[in-house]
């Protein structure tokens, strides 16, 4: 992962944020939300599968919500924790809801 330095990226690594992400999060050029961008796909993906599969709207209790993945380079953690959770709330809510 090339990280140069908070808040910096390579576009290549990168490229845009999951789908539909947009719709809720703008970022800065140059300023990704690395923790926001995870967290949104895998809420997304938590969100569909508990839909499909018949779960209660759980978001908050499931491991992909529990267990943050680790941040990448030098980015903060607990940015990207903060970051990871709340995009998931909003993808879960997403997917759930069969808008992901």
């Amino acid at each position: 992962m090339a990280v140069a330095q908070y808040g910096q990226y390579d576009d290549q690594h990168w490229g845009q944020g999951p789908n539909g992400y947009s719709d809720v999060y703008h970022e800065q050029q140059g300023r990704p939300m690395y923790g926001a961008r995870q967290g949104w796909a895998a809420g997304v993906a938590q969100g569909q599968s508990d839909r499909q599969n018949g779960h209660s709207y759980r978001p908050t209790h499931v491991d992909t919500f529990k267990h943050v993945p680790d941040s990448p380079g030098n980015y903060p953690r607990d940015q990207f924790k903060q970051e990871y959770r709340d995009a998931f709330l909003k993808g879960y809510a997403r997917g759930y809801n069969g808008r992901g």
